[in-house]
């Protein structure tokens, strides 16, 4: 994940500030979490939360393909192009800033295969206007570097029979070892499936460089 910088800024208003702290006039609340936003002109890593095993497993096109209905992976993180990604915002919905999150390799958005609501594939597809295509960041507070989950806006209409999917690593170990080179990444509930260790859907999300 892009570590946020703080800025600090000198002057008459930070001297103030600090005098009012000093002498208990000012109560400083704990920062806001930032939202997450990333550069238009860089590229980026997406790595996994989780365990020791879990360890660098970065989001990645299956064998360097550039084909439609390629899915994506989880594999070992390196600069691979066909591991790096950029964000695009691609319009407001649902009151959501939304982006397609193409694969730099190919040019190809990372892709809800039939957009459908439950344990679909992720996979590379020819850039579209599809909601299953446009993903939202929802950032978990108190946390640094960000933890960013990778939300599927199509299914953030708050119908309850639909939950919002988020992107998902699909373990092919006990759930409390980790994942492995190869396993398949999917859409499913947003931190409600009791089935899914909520770090197998939380990333860092790092430039490439």
């Amino acid at each position: 994940m892009t570590r946020i910088r703080r800025t600090r800024r000198l002057g008459l208003r930070a001297l103030l500030t600090a005098v009012l702290v000093a002498t208990g006039t000012l109560v400083v609340a704990a920062p806001a979490q930032a939202a997450f936003v990333p550069r238009s002109d860089t590229t980026y890593k997406i790595e996994l939360v989780g365990s020791s095993l879990s360890y660098q497993k970065c989001l990645n096109v299956e064998g360097a393909n550039t084909a439609n209905y390629t899915e994506v992976q989880m594999w070992q993180c390196d600069l691979g192009w066909n591991a790096q990604w950029s964000f695009e915002p691609y319009g407001v919905i649902y009151g959501r800033q939304t982006y397609r999150i193409k694969s730099r390799q190919s040019g190809k958005c990372l892709d809800v295969r039939d957009g459908v609501h439950y344990q679909s594939r992720m996979q590379i597809w020819s850039c579209g206007s599809g909601w299953n295509q446009r993903f939202v960041f929802d950032v978990s507070p108190h946390t640094d570097p960000a933890i960013v989950k990778l939300g599927a806006v199509y299914t953030y209409d708050n119908n309850p029979s639909y939950p919002p999917l988020c992107v998902t690593a699909l373990s092919s170990l006990d759930l409390d070892i980790g994942v492995r080179n190869g396993d398949r990444t999917v859409a499913s509930e947003c931190n409600q499936d009791a089935s899914v260790s909520a770090w197998l859907q939380s990333f860092w999300i790092h430039p490439a460089a």
